[in-house]
């Protein structure tokens, strides 16, 4: 049970780490999927055209439906770049794909069509033909209310962005889509969305300055019926964070520059401003919580001026936090060229990033250069201690853990030059292969997923590809640093088995009939009345590890189902709901295309809290620690101790809870406590000095 749910709760920090609004560009593992096509340094030219077809899921094509064209941007959740309708079967044309792929990344596309939900899609690397099937459409009340539990009126509440559960799309709205999209609540606090799809989860924006911005826990999981699905905000009163930024020798101030504030911990958000021509700057919306405030410098500051960030600036719910300034220096360099080792050719477009006074480890934002034409990169850093990695695979065939980070330290005026030499993987073949059916046919257009075996000390590359019209395939393991998983799928047809393959290996994929599984159940509580709205996550167990998501909520009879689950796979079911605690399946195999029905589970009231501070070996109170809450009963939770090292968690099941403390320099603390307990003192037992403002 305990590895589930730190899996559940590392995929929860991977979350929040890709939903935080903030301007430090951080690395995630979204960069390892992003490698080069081809054996040299350089990508691969990006199609020129992309035509595809909006069909409806009975298979008939969609007239007129718009389909818009949505790059991610770098300081911004995404841009539509161009749009299009269409015809009369259906089909749709991007001339210029190329070009718009050159202009933003991790493109995708939104379709529209009335009396349909809007269908999210991402556009594959190098993809020529997509065909969309669209989901249909579900209404979706929103109650907003304030922390006393009043209903707030007149406010707007615009989307902000989709997922969906299986991680198939993560979608943000560009800007001028939030305002067409947006509703005001009503007299009663009320507001309905009539246009998105069901299955998926979604956060609103809070369009008003009054108003913090929504984090992962207003979060609203729409069930899988097309039916309303009702759900429940709160909102509460904005904080914000004001400053001035100069550069350091004139003291002059210093426009234009973005300051970003990132959450300390797992379960805070952030913001960011721009400074104005006096140097100004002023970040809203602010929830409580720790936060780090960094610039974020670009184009010709970033190669003249560096700064040292805030680290763990404290702010409490409402609060104006003032003069939390930032001096522009010329601190230090870290430069170096990056090379193959065999022939000491430059490798472009390696990643380097660092971790030192300008963005502190305690939150994921992280400074970073790539490699240009000459394999050179160059990082302008404050003068002291850093932590410098490569951030996502290398380009081509290079070895990501020849060479992986070191600690470098920088004075004041000094440049630092680490070279850094890769050796390339040996050359592989790829590996054939062709999908059939029972009958022994060959299968086209089937859906094929490559999954890495084992990391051989490197991240392998999950890929997806179709078979061609005779059932054919190729897997590019140049990508992959060992052997890799196959299985394939159309429809409800399936592999029952994932195949292991590895270089220049053959294979024949063969899809068993009606082969895919679902789980179904009850979420009761415990006079065995049904729960509404209660959250299911499904934990998926493959290649020796589990992840955890939310994948639909529980209708008015406290009923689920999960379908489409594959049969190569353990699985265990959990739930949870507002105001009562959890319970959690065993890990269980499915039988290729049966039903499983789950026995109930039953959640018992959450009626009691739990707080404390911690503490160092002097006594002395640690701000900005993240403490877990792990029990048998309650949901899992964390916190982040506040500027007086305090914790709290209310919703607590009764019964026995485990405490753990992170983000530590040193050993941690846990414990066992009994909920109910309110004035606990977590000693934690290692040098850690207090934050203090």
């Amino acid at each position: 049970m305990r590895a589930r749910w730190q899996a559940a709760m590392l995929l929860l920090a991977i979350g929040c780490c890709i939903f935080t609004s903030g301007c430090s560009r951080s690395v995630n593992g979204s960069e390892k999927i992003r490698a080069a096509k081809t054996d040299g340094n350089l990508e691969p030219e990006p199609a020129s055209r992309l035509s595809g077809r909006v069909s409806t899921p009975e298979g008939k094509p969609v007239v007129s439906a718009r389909v818009a064209w949505i790059a991610k941007g770098e300081q911004s959740g995404g841009i539509e770049l161009a749009s299009t309708r269409t015809d009369e079967q259906g089909r749709f044309l991007f001339e210029n794909s190329g070009a718009l792929r050159a202009k933003g990344t991790w493109p995708s596309l939104l379709i529209e069509a009335p009396g349909w939900g809007m269908t999210p899609a991402m556009v594959p690397e190098a993809a020529t033909q997509m065909d969309v099937t669209l989901r249909p459409a579900t209404e979706v009340s929103v109650l907003a209310v304030d922390a006393s539990g009043k209903p707030v009126t007149g406010v707007l509440l615009n989307p902000y962005f989709l997922m969906a559960p299986n991680m198939e799309f993560y979608f943000r709205f560009p800007q001028d889509m939030k305002t067409r999209l947006g509703r005001r609540t009503d007299a009663h606090g009320l507001c309905r969305f009539e246009f998105f799809p069901p299955g998926v989860k979604l956060r609103l924006e809070v369009a008003d300055d009054r108003f913090a911005h929504l984090d992962f826990s207003e979060d609203l999981s729409l069930g899988q019926s097309t039916g309303n699905s009702r759900h429940q905000i709160t909102l509460l009163p904005a904080a914000s964070i004001q400053g001035r930024i100069t550069y350091g020798p004139t003291g002059k101030p210093a426009a234009g520059i973005r300051i970003g504030a990132q959450g300390v911990g797992p379960s805070a958000l952030g913001g960011e401003g721009v400074s104005t021509d006096q140097g100004e700057y002023l970040i809203k919306q602010m929830r409580p919580g720790i936060y780090n405030l960094t610039p974020d410098l670009r184009g010709e500051v970033e190669k003249s001026w560096t700064a040292c960030a805030h680290e763990k600036i404290p702010v409490s719910q409402a609060e104006q936090v003032k003069g939390v300034d930032f001096q522009l220096i010329k601190g230090g360099v870290i430069t170096g060229k990056v090379t193959a080792a065999d022939n000491g050719d430059p490798v472009v477009g390696l990643s380097l990033c660092v971790y030192g006074p300008a963005h502190p480890r305690s939150s994921g934002g992280v400074q970073r250069s790539d490699s240009g034409k000459d394999g050179g990169y160059f990082l302008r850093v404050p003068p002291g201690e850093h932590f410098l990695y490569i951030g996502g695979r290398p380009p081509g065939r290079f070895l990501e853990n020849a060479w992986s980070s070191r600690d470098v330290t920088v004075k004041d005026g000094e440049t630092v030059t680490i070279n850094i030499a890769l050796p390339r993987r040996a050359e592989t073949k790829p590996v054939l292969g062709r999908v059939i059916g029972w009958d022994g046919k060959p299968v086209p257009e089937a859906h094929i997923e490559a999954l890495p075996d084992d990391n051989h000390g490197e991240f392998g590359v999950q890929m997806t590809q179709k078979s061609d019209k005779d059932g054919r395939f190729q897997i590019d393991m140049n990508e992959q640093p060992g052997p890799v998983k196959l299985r394939a799928r159309l429809g409800n047809n399936t592999t029952t088995l994932n195949v292991r393959v590895e270089s220049g290996d053959e294979v024949t994929l063969q899809l068993q009939t009606n082969a895919l599984c679902s789980l179904s159940g009850r979420v009761l509580d415990a006079n065995e009345k049904p729960i509404f709205d209660a959250p299911i996550q499904l934990t998926e167990f493959s290649l020796g590890q589990g992840i955890g998501r939310v994948v639909t909520t529980t209708d008015r009879e406290g009923r689920f189902q999960i379908g489409s689950l594959w049969p190569d796979c353990g699985y265990a079911v959990s739930a949870t709901a507002k105001g009562y605690g959890r319970n959690e399946s065993r890990i269980m195999q499915l039988e290729p295309g049966h039903t499983r029905e789950l026995v109930d589970f039953i959640l018992k009231r959450a009626t009691k809290s739990l707080a404390g501070k911690v503490v160092n070996e002097k006594g002395e109170v640690l701000m900005g620690l993240t403490v877990w809450m792990d029990s048998e009963e309650s949901a899992h939770q964390n916190v982040t101790t506040d500027r007086e090292g305090l914790f709290r968690f209310d919703q607590v099941v009764e019964g026995e809870v485990r405490l753990s403390v992170t983000g530590l320099v040193g050993q941690g603390a846990n414990g066992t406590f009994q909920a109910g307990e309110t004035n606990l003192v977590i000693k934690v037992e290692t040098e850690v000095k207090p934050t203090a403002r």
